[in-house]
């Protein structure tokens, strides 16, 4: 084999291991965005004891009569949106985080379009709100107390950082 032939090897064995990278990185991106984009809802009922919640994840779709509903979150997740559908429900949550997913801790919320300082750790009613999940391992919504009604719980995980102080 030449120079010139050894040269124009070297450069297209050169060329596919740049695209192997390439589509390396780019199938490695995909699976974080994937893993990011992770939603669950359930439905938060008086038909699970008041502050018994369950200590894994809830990944199902529909997860009925629970008393929190629980988002796991890692490294690229830094915000989960919670939204509680109108229903005619009376019941208060209240937002939290855990790093271990057995002490749980308040995590404040805050609404959407809120002014700065705006935090919530307890909400009475229906809407979206915004929980920092930056350094957390969970977050949940639990049902703190309960009058009446059915709510629809869904999380969203997101790596964009929502206006959380």
């Amino acid at each position: 084999m030449g120079r010139m032939e050894a040269k124009t090897t070297m450069r297209g064995i050169r060329k596919i291991g740049i695209v192997a990278l390439l589509m390396v990185a780019l199938a490695m991106a995909a699976t974080a965005q994937a893993d990011v984009a992770l939603a669950v809802t359930g439905t938060l009922t008086a038909a699970a004891a008041i502050g018994s919640c369950p200590s894994l994840p809830i990944f199902a779709q529909q997860a009925p009569n629970l008393a929190c509903l629980v988002m796991p979150v890692n490294s690229e997740v830094r915000t989960v949106t919670w939204e509680a559908a109108p229903g005619g429900w009376s019941a208060t949550l209240t937002f939290e985080g855990s790093v271990d997913g057995v002490n749980w801790y308040a995590v404040a919320a805050c609404p959407p379009g809120s002014a700065a300082g705006t935090r919530l750790l307890t909400v009475t009613g229906p809407g979206i709100w915004y929980q920092n999940a930056a350094g957390l391992s969970f977050v949940r919504v639990r049902v703190s107390a309960y009058s009446s009604g059915a709510i629809v719980i869904t999380g969203k995980r997101s790596s964009a950082w929502a206006m959380v102080d």
